[in-house]
């Protein structure tokens, strides 16, 4: 089984993701706004903070304060913030006390809902980093992160996009 190491699936990470928009997706801000049930008014002001050209710009402050914004994105959203909150989460696993290491672990594991579009958003090449990325917790997260969640989201929803199944 070929193994990757954390640099070399950020980079195909950040790769696969490359290019993708928020469009008019549920960014971070917006997502919090609707989980803190906001009005109308703040869910407009919100939707214009999340101003993002690029995912990789979502700063990891905003990402530790908004960890559980995923649950509350739509399918353009979800495809643009997950890799963000993936890409923290691997290169912090070991040393952050942030639950927002679980944050992208959590998302996957309920499964992108194919009646909402979620799955519909991504291509095969995303879908395939979303499963090494969920291999790597398993096998290397183990003592850091959920990794029942990660082995139960790779096993139920994605072990089938993985071109190196365990």
């Amino acid at each position: 089984m070929h193994e990757l190491d954390r640099d070399e699936l950020i980079n195909e990470l950040e790769r696969a993701f490359e290019g993708v928009n928020l469009g008019e997706g549920i960014g971070i801000h917006q997502a919090m706004a609707i989980d803190s049930y906001a009005g109308e008014r703040a869910l407009e002001i919100n939707k214009k903070l999340d101003d993002w050209k690029d995912w990789k710009e979502i700063p990891d402050e905003l990402m530790e304060y908004g960890n559980g914004a995923l649950s509350f994105m739509d399918a353009e959203g979800l495809r643009f913030a997950l890799p963000a909150f993936m890409r923290y989460c691997l290169r912090y696993f070991m040393s952050s006390g942030w639950t927002t290491v679980d944050a992208p672990i959590y998302a996957l594991a309920r499964g992108l809902k194919p009646s909402r579009g979620e799955l519909l958003v991504l291509t095969q090449e995303q879908k395939e980093i979303i499963a090494k990325f969920l291999r790597f917790l398993i096998l290397e997260g183990r003592d850091y992160v959920d990794s029942e969640a990660a082995s139960i989201a790779y096993e139920v929803h994605w072990k089938q996009h993985d071109p190196n199944p365990v």
